[in-house]
C-alpha cells in the first residue's frame, strides 16, 4: 500500500526526521476492508473446489434428519417413546419385516428391525448436536435430549448395566426390553452429554462394569459378556472401552476409585502382551486360568494376534482416555497406545498398493498369513481348519489418521501415507457406475480418516479424497431422503432380501455417513471443530 501510494500516486512521502505518527484511520480500514475481501474470495474459491456445494450436502442432511424426527423414533407400540429405533424401510419409512436378518445374527439382536439400541446411535446423538450447531436449529439437539433423558431415567437394568450392544436391546414394538447377554466395548458413546442429562446413570454403569471381572482374587481376568462365565474371554476392544469410561468419570468427579479402575486394568493388559514383541492378543492368555490352555480355540487365539484389535480398537481408547485424564497424563496410558501400534506398524511391510501383513505370531512377531490387499472388505486370516476370524484393513489406516491428530507423532502419518493406496480412491470418482460393496460405516470412518489427517496438516491433499467420498455418498447412499446404510461389511449380519441399499440403520453407519458430510460442509464454513469425530463410532 505504502508503495502505490507513494511510488505511483505521487503521495509526499514522510519525512524521516519527523516525529513519529499513527497512519491515518482511514488507511487501517482498508487494510481492513482488503483483508475481509480476501478471505471472503478464498473462502468462496475453497467452496467452489466442493464437487458438491454445501448447500446440496446440508439439504440432504437435514432432509434425512427430519426423516428420522418423523419416523425414527419410537411410536410403534402400545406405548410411544422418545426412543429412535435403529432400522427403517427408506421405500416407504417404515419398520422392516421382523423377519429381517439384516445387522441381526444367531443370538445378536440388539440392532434388529425393532430394536432401540443407544450403543449404535453415538452417530445418530453426534448427528443431532452437531446439526444444531451447525444450524441454530435446535429441535435436532432437543430431540436427543429428550431420548437420552428416557433412556437414562427408564432403561438400565437393576444392575445399572444398559440394555445395548450386540446381544440385546429395547423392542419399540413389544415394548420390552430384549433378553440376551449384557456387553459394552469398542463404542465411544456421547458420555459428555449423558453425564449433563443424568451422571447418576452413568455411574451406575461404570460400576457394572467390574462385574465383568470373574474373580479379583485370582486376577483381572473377565469376560466380555454379563453374566460372566467361568472362563476368560478377555477382549481388549471390551477393557479399551472400560477404561475409557472410567477415566471419563474420573476426570468429572475426581473420585479415585474410577482412576484406579482404569489404571489396573490397563497394567493387566499391558502385562499379557509378550515384552520382547509389545504385541498383545485380541484375546490373550492369562496364567492364573491355565485351564485356557487346555481349549484349542483359546490357546490359538492367545497365540497371535487378531482383527487389528490392539491397533484399532485398544490404542484408539487409550489415546481417549489419555486426553481425558488432563494433568494426569503423566500415566502410561498414551505410550503404551503409541507402543501397540508400532508393534504393528514395525512389521506391516507395505508394499506400493498399500497391501501389508495383519496377523502376527505373539512370540515370534512373524505374520502368520498372506497381506490384506482389499481394505474394503473382510479377510479370512484362519487356517482351512478353524473357526474363522477376518480383518477389515482400512480398519490400520483409520486408526493411524486418529492417533495422528491426537499425538503428531511423524512415524504415524508416515505410516498412513504408505497405507493410502489401500483406500482406492478412483473406484470413487465415477459417480455413474453401480454403487460399491461398502458399508456406509465403513465408507464414513474412511471419510474422516482423512478428514483427520487434513486437520492434523492443513494440507489439501488430505482433504481431496474425502471430498471424493462424501462426494461418492451423497449420489448412491441416499434414498427417499433417508442415509442408507449399504451392504454390511461382516458376511453374517447380511440379508439377502434387505440388502441395505433401501435401509436406513444405526448399525450399519447410516448417521455415520451423514455426520461424516456434515463435518466436511463445517470445514468448508470454517467452523470444523463443533463437529465432534469419532472413528470408533461404527461397528
Amino acid at each position: 500500500i505504502p508503495m502505490v501510494l507513494i511510488g505511483v500516486l505521487g503521495f509526499e512521502p514522510p519525512d524521516p526526521s519527523a516525529s513519529v505518527e499513527f497512519q491515518p484511520v482511514w488507511l487501517n480500514a482498508a487494510g481492513i476492508l482488503l483483508l475481509g475481501t480476501a478471505g471472503y474470495i478464498l473462502q468462496r474459491n475453497f467452496q467452489g473446489e466442493l464437487p458438491d456445494s454445501v448447500d446440496t450436502w446440508m439439504g440432504q442432511i437435514r432432509a434425512f434428519a427430519d426423516h428420522l424426527l418423523d419416523h425414527a423414533r419410537d411410536d410403534y407400540g402400545q406405548t410411544p417413546t422418545p426412543m429412535f429405533v435403529s432400522q427403517i424401510d427408506a421405500r416407504n419409512s417404515e419398520l422392516p419385516p421382523t423377519n429381517t436378518t439384516l445387522y441381526t445374527a444367531e443370538k445378536r439382536g440388539g440392532a434388529g428391525p425393532t430394536s432401540n439400541n443407544l450403543q449404535f446411535d453415538g452417530g445418530l446423538l453426534r448427528l443431532m448436536y452437531g446439526l444444531s450447531h451447525f444450524t441454530g436449529s435446535t429441535n435436532y439437539a432437543d430431540a436427543a435430549d429428550e431420548y437420552l433423558e428416557f433412556y437414562l431415567e427408564k432403561m438400565p437394568l437393576s444392575s445399572g448395566y444398559f440394555p445395548w450392544g450386540d446381544h440385546r436391546g429395547y423392542d419399540v414394538a413389544q415394548d420390552d426390553i430384549i433378553d440376551g447377554l449384557s456387553e459394552f466395548k469398542v463404542a465411544m458413546p456421547s458420555w459428555d452429554r449423558m453425564w449433563e442429562i443424568d451422571p447418576e446413570s452413568v455411574v451406575r454403569q461404570a460400576d457394572a462394569m467390574r462385574n465383568h471381572i470373574i474373580d479379583p482374587e485370582r486376577s483381572l481376568a473377565f469376560d466380555r459378556h454379563l453374566p460372566a462365565g467361568r472362563n476368560p474371554h478377555c477382549t481388549n476392544s471390551s477393557a479399551g472401552a472400560w477404561i475409557a469410561l472410567w477415566s471419563f468419570v474420573y476426570s468429572r468427579t475426581g473420585d479415585q476409585t474410577y482412576l484406579t479402575w482404569a489404571t489396573e486394568m490397563e497394567t493387566y493388559l499391558w502385562s499379557l502382551r509378550n515384552p520382547q514383541t509389545n504385541l498383545l492378543a485380541a484375546h490373550p492368555y492369562d496364567s492364573a486360568y491355565p485351564e485356557m490352555r487346555d481349549d484349542p480355540q483359546s490357546r490359538r487365539r492367545a497365540s497371535r494376534t487378531e482383527y487389528l484389535g490392539p491397533l484399532h480398537w485398544y490404542a484408539i481408547n487409550l489415546l481417549r482416555a489419555h486426553e481425558l485424564l488432563g494433568s494426569d497424563k503423566k500415566l502410561a496410558f498414551q505410550d503404551h497406545a503409541l507402543a501397540y501400534i508400532r508393534s504393528f506398524t514395525d512389521r506391516l511391510d507395505v508394499t506400493e498398493q498399500g497391501h501389508f501383513f495383519a496377523t502376527f505370531d505373539i512370540v515370534s512377531g512373524k505374520p502368520l498369513f498372506d497381506r490384506i490387499t482389499n481394505g474394503w472388505e473382510i479377510t479370512p486370516q484362519a487356517q482351512s481348519d478353524e473357526t474363522p476370524s477376518g480383518i477389515i484393513g482400512l480398519r490400520a489406516p483409520v486408526s493411524l489418521a486418529y492417533a495422528y491428530i491426537t499425538t503428531l507423532e511423524p512415524d504415524l502419518r508416515e505410516n498412513f501415507d504408505r497405507l493410502r493406496p489401500l483406500f482406492q480412491i478412483e473406484q470413487f470418482l465415477d459417480l455413474n457406475a453401480s454403487p460399491l460393496p461398502v458399508s456406509a460405516g465403513l465408507l464414513a470412518q474412511a471419510i474422516g480418516a482423512w478428514t483427520n489427517m487434513y486437520l492434523a496438516t492443513a494440507d489439501y491433499a488430505y482433504l481431496a479424497p474425502a471430498i471424493a467420498m462424501g462426494r461418492y455418498a451423497s449420489r448412491h447412499y441416499i434414498l427417499n431422503d433417508w442415509f442408507v446404510c449399504g451392504p454390511p461389511t461382516m458376511a453374517r449380519y447380511r440379508d439377502d432380501r434387505l440388502t441395505g441399499w433401501e435401509t436406513y440403520s444405526n448399525r450399519g453407519g447410516s448417521c455415520d455417513l451423514a455426520l461424516a458430510l456434515l463435518r466436511l460442509s463445517a470445514i468448508a464454513d470454517g467452523r470444523h471443530e463443533i463437529i465432534e469425530d469419532d472413528p470408533t463410532a461404527y461397528f
